[in-house]
């Protein structure tokens, strides 16, 4: 008998995946009739006890987002959907435009009993909807945001280290006067960004300047403008979010200003088309799986018995592309060239 058999044993021992041993055990989706007993019969060799529940009753969970249709947010629910599958349960996911909407569906939510937990991705400000599903000790994982007085299990971005990490990528390449562009958006995590690049600049011993902040698009054009044009112009820029990585794109289109020539941009989109852009922006990536595994881990930590509420940081991903200029000089005051530009031989 083994020891501590778990499902993912019991997959691999099958020679299937872990959803395909859930669906047979569960009966929640068609399996080969021979695949099940092969499963079957793996289980009672191995002693593995599945967690029952009722063949009449599945129960989900809700993820709900401001939208699906960018990778990130549907990559998330991709990983929060297969981890629960993994135990037998369904993700729902619905996509609120609006605070309004939101309202109506958690009241909606109040006495659905088939719903085991619920995942926000929301900015949720109004605490109160939120009371009548604490009192049925209804599970909750916020992703992305947390609410003061609420000690809920959070995953959170690595905000300061991301920039932090964006910054030194940048200095590391020669570059000093690095505009950042500090848009508001919906998450209250603007300082821990702005703490992400002074802690940079002081690690390189580079003085901190106001003057190279923008915290509003309606100022953007004049930053942009006066800080290009200046005796000391800036030779990079660090968006903070996807607003101002638009933002800074459509501003260099419309204003002729080459990338990386003259402006070297760190971006903060997190999607597939950043790699298209000429230059293919280099960015700061959020790793939607490993923030969806984790939520759906704390998931099921806690309806499984954890009354323990973590806050869970999950680190940034800098993946750079040709939107950085390196102005590293060598020995003999040569400029240092990215490797892709370079032409190789054997001699």
């Amino acid at each position: 008998m083994f020891m501590s058999v778990t499902i993912r044993d019991i997959a691999k021992i099958a020679g299937v995946s872990v959803t395909t041993v859930s669906h047979a055990i569960n009966h929640t989706r068609y399996v080969n009739p021979d695949v099940v007993e092969r499963i079957n019969i793996i289980i009672k060799e191995t002693g593995y006890k599945p967690t029952k529940r009722s063949s009449r009753q599945i129960y989900s969970f809700v993820l709900i987002v401001p939208q699906i249709n960018t990778s990130f947010y549907s990559n998330l629910a991709n990983a929060i959907s297969r981890r629960l599958e993994e135990e037998g349960y369904r993700l729902s996911v619905y996509a609120a435009h609006n605070n309004e909407e939101i309202i109506a569906y958690l009241k909606e939510l109040k006495n659905d009993l088939t719903i085991k937990g619920l995942f926000f991705v929301c900015p949720l400000p109004f605490k109160k909807y939120l009371e009548p599903l604490l009192r049925r000790a209804l599970p909750m994982v916020f992703i992305g945001h947390s609410i003061d007085g609420f000690k809920e299990n959070t995953v959170l971005f690595d905000h300061e280290n991301g920039i932090y990490n964006a910054a030194k990528h940048l200095i590391k390449r020669g570059h000093q006067r690095i505009g950042f562009l500090l848009f508001p958006d919906s998450s209250d995590f603007n300082e821990e960004k702005l703490m992400g690049y002074k802690k940079a600049l002081e690690a390189f011993d580079i003085p901190f300047s106001k003057e190279l902040i923008c915290v509003s698009s309606r100022s953007a054009k004049f930053f942009l403008d006066s800080n290009l044009k200046s005796d000391h112009p800036i030779t990079a820029i660090i968006c903070a979010n996807e607003a101002s990585t638009l933002y800074i794109y459509d501003y260099i289109n419309r204003e002729v200003i080459k990338c990386p020539d003259i402006l070297s941009i760190i971006g903060a989109a997190d999607n597939p088309w950043t790699a298209l852009l000429q230059p293919a922006m280099t960015e700061i990536q959020q790793a939607p799986n490993e923030m969806g595994n984790t939520a759906a881990q704390l998931m099921l930590d806690r309806i499984n018995g954890s009354d323990q509420s973590k806050i869970i940081r999950t680190p940034s991903h800098l993946c750079p592309r040709e939107s950085i200029k390196n102005i590293t000089r060598g020995h003999f005051g040569e400029i240092a060239k990215p490797p892709s530009t370079l032409d190789l031989t054997e001699d």
